[in-house]
């Protein structure tokens, strides 16, 4: 089975989902982690 690690935009975020196959079957599995901007002062 191959596993990707992909990215998806959402507001200012960037969510982290995993996309397989898993029986002839596409899934995403999301990992409610998100990478966000770093305010700058």
């Amino acid at each position: 089975m191959k596993v990707t690690l992909r990215q998806r935009k959402k507001n200012d975020n960037i969510s982290l989902y995993l996309d397989y196959y898993d029986k002839g079957k596409r899934k995403n599995e999301y990992l409610r982690l998100y990478l966000t901007a770093a305010e700058q002062i």
